[in-house]
């Protein structure tokens, strides 16, 4: 349930009769990437090179005459400066973006900021519908713990 996203017809009725397309960029390279590590929910920056990527894939859009109605993010800083990045390299500038923690990566418990190749061996990441391990709320890992996620009620938030 998306209760903190919403209808674009109903905020945007211009929107509502149009025809629109969805396009999906992934973040550019993050700091936690280039250390090979798991960064779900953790609030890592982009890399030099994560920005040039996202500049990179808006350049692309522009070229394919793409323009932004409104623009959909999670709350990590990676995907909003990737979302920066991409609409201003597509001179695509005045639309709402919109964050939501809800669109944030996937939460892997104890696992998160772990080396790949260390979470692989204490867990299977390949299947989709194995969970991480949990992490405790005591944990500075669970996102009970970061004041981003304060208004969100505790039993929304993912531990792992």
């Amino acid at each position: 349930h998306n209760s903190d996203l919403f209808d674009v017809g109903l905020v945007f009725p211009s929107l509502a009769a149009m025809e629109r397309e969805i396009v999906f960029i992934c973040s550019g390279e993050t700091d936690g990437d280039a250390k090979n590590a798991l960064d779900g929910w953790m609030d890592v920056d982009l890399t030099a090179r994560g920005v040039a990527d996202a500049e990179k894939a808006g350049e692309s859009l522009k070229a394919k005459g793409c323009r932004f109605d409104v623009v959909f993010t999670s709350s990590m800083k990676r995907a909003v400066k990737t979302a920066w990045a991409a609409s201003s390299a597509c001179d695509s500038c005045s639309m709402p973006v919109i964050n939501s923690w809800r669109l944030n990566d996937r939460h892997y418990g104890e696992l998160q900021g772990m080396d790949r190749a260390e979470a692989a061996k204490a867990c299977d990441l390949s299947a989709v519908d194995v969970a991480p391990p949990r992490v405790d709320c005591a944990d500075g890992r669970h996102p009970c713990n970061d004041a981003a996620y304060a208004s969100v009620p505790r039993r929304s938030l993912p531990g792992g």
